[in-house]
Formats: C-alpha cells, sequence, structure tokens
C-alpha cells in the first residue's frame, strides 16, 4: 500500500502543504474550519504523522516527561492518564520517568536524564513538584514544566491542585458529626508538602470541635499499605479508646483496615476507617472506604494541557488552577458503636 504523506492530505483538503503542517504542529493562525477539514481528511486517509520527520523539520522532540517518585501506583496510573491523553490529542507522546531518591537526588538524576535526551517540557507529580533543587535544574535547562499538587510557591509556574487542608477538614468534620471523638491520624512522609496541609486540616476540625489533641493521636506512614498495617496496629495497641482513624491517602486506610479485621473490629460497628485519594482499591473493598476523592487524572491532563498550551503559543502568563474535592461517605464510617 501507498505511505500517505502530507502532500496527499494537503492535494485532498484542497489546502497548502504549510496548512497541513500547521494543523498537525498545533500552530496557531488555521482556520476553525479548515483545521477540521485537514484532520477529517487525515482520519479518512488513516494518515498518521512521522515523529522523526516533524522532530527534524521543527527542531522539537514532541515528547512530554513525567517525573515521580510516589510508591501508590493508582495515583501514578491516574496521573499518566491524563498526561497521555492530554499529549495524544495534541501530537505529543508521554515518557514515564521514576527517579527515585535511593540512587541521588531528584536534581541529579533529572540533570543525567536530561543530558541523554531531548524532551520538550516537564510534568512534575509529588513530591518532585516542591523539589527546589529540581526546579531549578529544568530551569538552567531550559525545559519548560507544569506541577501537579505543589503545595508551595504554588504560582511559580503553571500548576493544577486541590485544597488538601480544606479536604482533610472536611472528612474529619465528617468523623466528628457522626460522634466520634477518638480520632487518630495516619500521615503521610514528610517529603510531601500535602502532609502539612492534610495534618493541619485534621488538627483545625479537632480544635473547632473542642476535641483533645492527647485523644486523638498522630502516626507518621509513607502512602505504603504497609505503613497503614503498621500504624494501624499501634493504634489498635496503644489504649486511646479510638474509634475511627483517618488515613492521609487509601492505601494506608486499607492497611489500617486490615490490621483492624486481623484484630477481630468489625468495620464500622468498632472501628471506622476513613482514607484519601478516591483510588480503586477502596471502591472493590467491602466495606466501600470512606474517603475524599480528588480529581487525580484532570489535574494530569489539565496541567499538561497548560505545559502544552505554553509551548505552542509562548504563552507566558502563569496558570494555577484549583479542582474540586469529593467527599465519599460510604461503608467504612458509621456512628460509633460507644460513645468515647
Amino acid at each position: 500500500m501507498k505511505k500517505i504523506t502530507i502532500e496527499d492530505i494537503a492535494k485532498e483538503a484542497h489546502v497548502s502543504i504549510k496548512t497541513v503542517s500547521r494543523v498537525f504542529n498545533h500552530e496557531p493562525n488555521v482556520r476553525d474550519n479548515t483545521r477540521d477539514r485537514v484532520l477529517a481528511v487525515a482520519e479518512a486517509m488513516n494518515y498518521r504523522p512521522n515523529l522523526s520527520a516533524r522532530s527534524l523539520a521543527s527542531n522539537k522532540s514532541f515528547i512530554i516527561v513525567h517525573f515521580h517518585d510516589n510508591p501508590n501506583p493508582d495515583y501514578l496510573d491516574r496521573i499518566n492518564q491524563g498526561l497521555h491523553k492530554a499529549c495524544r490529542a495534541a501530537g505529543y507522546f508521554s515518557v514515564n520517568e521514576p527517579l527515585p531518591l535511593t540512587n541521588g537526588s531528584y536534581a541529579a538524576l533529572a540533570a543525567t536524564y536530561l543530558t541523554s535526551f531531548h524532551v520538550d517540557g516537564a510534568l512534575l507529580s509529588p513530591p518532585l513538584s516542591d523539589d527546589p533543587a529540581l526546579l531549578a535544574v529544568l530551569r538552567e535547562k531550559n525545559v519548560p514544566y507544569t506541577r501537579v499538587s505543589p503545595q508551595f510557591e504554588k504560582r511559580s509556574s503553571g500548576a493544577t491542585y486541590i485544597d488538601d487542608k480544606a479536604a482533610s477538614l472536611m472528612m474529619t468534620n465528617h468523623l466528628i458529626e457522626l460522634g466520634h471523638k477518638n480520632i487518630a491520624f495516619i500521615a503521610g512522609p514528610s517529603s510531601h508538602g500535602s502532609t502539612i496541609e492534610r495534618t493541619a486540616g485534621f488538627l483545625k476540625a479537632l480544635e473547632t470541635a473542642g476535641l483533645s489533641v492527647q485523644n486523638c493521636p498522630q502516626y507518621s506512614g509513607d502512602f505504603s499499605f504497609r505503613s497503614g498495617l503498621n500504624a494501624g496496629q499501634k493504634i489498635i495497641e496503644s489504649g486511646h479508646n479510638v474509634t475511627a482513624i483517618f488515613a492521609a491517602n487509601d492505601e494506608m486506610a486499607v492497611g489500617a483496615m486490615m490490621a483492624a479485621m486481623k484484630a477481630g473490629l468489625d468495620i464500622p460497628k468498632d472501628m471506622s476507617i476513613a482514607g484519601f485519594d478516591g483510588s480503586r482499591i477502596g471502591d472493590v473493598l467491602w466495606p466501600q472506604l470512606t474517603t475524599i476523592r480528588q480529581p487525580i487524572r484532570q489535574l494530569s491532563e489539565r496541567a499538561t494541557d497548560i505545559l502544552l498550551t505554553s509551548l505552542r503559543t509562548s504563552e507566558t502568563d502563569i496558570i494555577c488552577e484549583e479542582l474540586p474535592v469529593t467527599l465519599l461517605a460510604r461503608g467504612s464510617s458509621s456512628v460509633p458503636k460507644i460513645s468515647s
């Protein structure tokens, strides 16, 4: 079969080769009806742009890299879904590159990668979103970037985020309104800015409700199932008469559920448990996990859109957008059996 070229597309769409090139490179100054006609012809002729040819012609790689270091596979999967969707719609390719701290600093690892590979931009997810050395390397190498869920200096770059403090406050208030007075909190790792905000929201809810911090112990985790299991076991053995556990992500909440079940406790009759993220594992458990659902895929997709728009138009305005969250009150939380 004859290989379809942009010359064939131009001839069939009755436009110039330059116009076809502008459409495929998502350049401005192409009328909407012309763009639609070219894309319709390309689809009908089953045309796929040649990445190598596009790169040589434009001195671009058409690649966006996602730098990450996160132990939560569900979170990463949804980040990558949003990145891939936005890149594909814009004619770009997405690459996922882990930067594990076991091999050095984020900045050093990223510098090595960027020396070896040419990318047009980078997407950063927590905790890399707030790593100042990494951000400095990207600026030094003139690599445009956007960030998902940064906690500090949000408006120093394009970003999408949620209000972690308000979301944590919302969940803690939900447990308090059910009648819980002894609520344990499992925080995330200190390297994540969200840990500070979610802890602050928990403490603010306790203060507003007049609850004792001593009766609402805090434990540290690392966002993994294992850390939630270990913290859950400590909470149950602590003697604090805890009737509810709020974990700063769903993986740790599920670990706490396993600890409660292992101890012979009924959920939610003996122990209410809540999480944060709205991950798929919370949907398939029984009882289903009460959680804060944050729009992770949409956060990633919109952050990538912001980055791609700046690449195509040389947009200089910094766009930062907050997206809403949803409280899912489900089977793992209820009124406490005995008022504490």
